[in-house]
């Protein structure tokens, strides 16, 4: 698509010269900020630097640019899930605004969830692939086709969508105190294990078990 875009250019009747189509791609993507991905070699472009846009000019078929029109229904999913994510007020003014505010969100959200919970064990299949996929941030994949695709709803069902989305991430969420949780029980079994008695409480269980020590210890 974009070989084909500067091919156009460069050639009759145009004939724009090379220098300029860097320009001409800059202020066509300023102009016009709708809902698209530009991939390298299948990869996402996740910043559109004045060196990517030079070498855009120079090698488009090493490029691909997804442009997708977004209907009323999908934009309302995509603020649905803006405002599940969101941690601050955002008001895009745009439809390429609101994908990237999106991606902005579950990318803040997702960096303050605990380091391990790529491993854990707890995690449905599901949230697990969600996780994954943020970590290669492509907004129109992972909207319009992971997202869809994990929960087992079609961009239509809005409302179905976006309830499983929230499951998902509430269950990612939920990660943290259920380490704890664990991480508290492991400990209270240790404790019984050594043979201290299974008192009221883990606090209960550690002062007893911290009681066997000598005063002098530790100084």
């Amino acid at each position: 698509m974009v070989f084909a875009l500067i091919f156009e250019l460069r050639n009759p009747p145009y004939g724009v010269r090379e220098g300029v189509i860097p320009l001409l791609l800059a202020a066509g993507i300023k102009a016009f900020p709708t809902a698209s991905a530009i991939r390298w070699r299948g990869d996402f472009v996740d910043d559109v630097l004045p060196s990517i846009i030079e070498d855009i000019a120079r090698t488009p078929e090493e490029y691909v640019l997804d442009v997708i029109e977004v209907s009323a229904r999908e934009k309302t999913y995509l603020e649905g899930v803006l405002e599940l994510f969101k941690t601050d007020d955002v008001e895009p003014s745009s439809e390429g605004d609101l994908l990237r505010a999106c991606m902005d969100a579950v990318l803040d959200w997702r960096h303050a969830l605990p380091p391990a919970v790529s491993n854990s064990r707890f995690l449905s299949s599901e949230a697990k692939a969600f996780e994954r996929a943020c970590e290669s941030p492509d907004p129109v994949r992972l909207f319009f086709d992971e997202l869809p695709r994990l929960v087992g709803q079609r961009l239509g069902h809005c409302r179905k969508l976006l309830a499983g989305v929230e499951k998902i991430r509430d269950e990612l969420a939920g990660i943290e105190v259920l380490f704890q949780e664990e991480a508290i029980q492991a400990l209270n079994q240790t404790l019984v294990a050594r043979g201290v008695s299974n008192g009221k409480g883990l606090r209960e269980q550690a002062a007893c078990w911290a009681g066997h020590f000598p005063k002098t210890f530790g100084r």
